[in-house]
C-alpha cells in the first residue's frame, strides 16, 4: 500500500527558457484609448500647385461714395456747336439813367405865321318867341370876334367862314316846349348842308353840341337849324342860345 504524501521539498532553481512557442492567433482590436496631447507643429510643407481658378462669386453691395478728386487740367475748346434756338424775350429791364444832353441843333427854317381867329355870338331875346321847324336860329349878338377869317353880320345873324382850314364848332340852346314836337332836334348846317345833328326828348330843355369842320370853299355860311317836327318856344333868357368858331389850322 502506499504511504502518505510527505512535505513539499524546496523550489528548485529556473530552468533555462524553452524556445518560443509558435504565435498564436491575433485577439480581438481593444477599445480606442484616449488621444494623446498634441505634438509640436512640424515644419511647413512645400507649397504646393496653383489650383484652378473659381467661379466668379456674386456682385457685392455697392460702396460708399469716395473723396471727389481733384479738379483735372481744361481740355482743349471743342468746335462751336450750331446756333440754338432763340430764347423768350426777357423781362424788360430798369430804366437806365438819363443821358447827357446833347449838343443844340441848328436852328429851323422860320415856319408860316399861322393867324388866330374865332368868333362867339349869342341869341338874346327879351319876350317869348317861337322858331318855325325848318327855320335857322338868327344870333343877334357878338360877344368875341378874333381875326378876320369869320364875319359875322348882326342885323341878319348871317355867319360866314372866309378862310379855307379846319374849325372847331361849339354850339347850345334853351327850349321851353313844342305845339306837337315830342323829340328836340337841331342840325349844324354848312352852306344848307347837314354836317352834324343833336337830339334830345322835348323835356330836355337845354340841346348841345359841338363838331370839327374842314372848310375847302369860301365864304362857307353856317347855320343852326331847328329839325324837330315843328316849331319849338323860346324863352327870354340872358341868353337863348351861343354859338363859338375857333380857327385851328391850315
Amino acid at each position: 500500500m502506499d504511504g502518505d504524501t510527505g512535505p513539499t521539498g524546496p523550489t528548485g532553481p529556473t530552468g533555462p527558457t524553452g524556445a518560443a512557442g509558435l504565435a498564436g492567433d491575433t485577439g480581438p482590436t481593444g477599445p480606442t484609448g484616449p488621444t494623446g496631447p498634441t505634438g509640436p507643429t512640424g515644419a511647413a510643407g512645400l507649397d504646393g500647385d496653383t489650383g484652378p481658378t473659381g467661379p466668379t462669386g456674386p456682385t457685392g453691395p455697392t460702396g460708399a461714395a469716395g473723396l471727389a478728386g481733384d479738379t483735372g487740367p481744361t481740355g482743349p475748346t471743342g468746335p462751336t456747336g450750331p446756333t440754338g434756338a432763340a430764347g423768350l424775350a426777357g423781362d424788360t429791364g430798369p430804366t437806365g439813367p438819363t443821358g447827357p444832353t446833347g449838343p443844340t441843333g441848328p436852328t429851323g427854317s422860320t415856319g408860316p405865321a399861322v393867324a388866330f381867329s374865332g368868333l362867339q355870338v349869342q341869341y338874346v331875346i327879351a319876350g317869348a318867341e317861337e322858331l318855325a321847324d325848318d327855320a335857322a336860329l338868327a344870333f343877334n349878338t357878338s360877344v368875341e370876334t378874333q381875326g378876320t377869317y369869320i364875319s359875322f353880320n348882326a342885323g341878319t345873324g348871317e355867319i360866314s367862314i372866309d378862310q379855307p382850314g379846319n374849325y372847331y364848332i361849339s354850339w347850345w340852346i334853351s327850349v321851353s316846349g313844342s305845339p306837337t314836337a315830342s323829340t328836340l332836334a337841331f342840325e349844324l348846317q354848312i352852306d344848307g348842308v347837314t354836317h352834324s345833328s343833336s337830339t334830345a326828348p322835348i323835356s330836355i330843355t337845354q340841346l348841345s353840341g359841338s363838331d370839327f369842320i374842314n372848310i375847302t370853299t369860301t365864304p362857307a355860311l353856317i347855320t343852326l337849324n331847328n329839325t324837330s317836327g315843328d316849331s319849338v318856344f323860346l324863352d327870354p333868357l340872358a341868353a337863348t342860345a351861343n354859338l363859338s368858331i375857333t380857327y385851328l389850322e391850315p
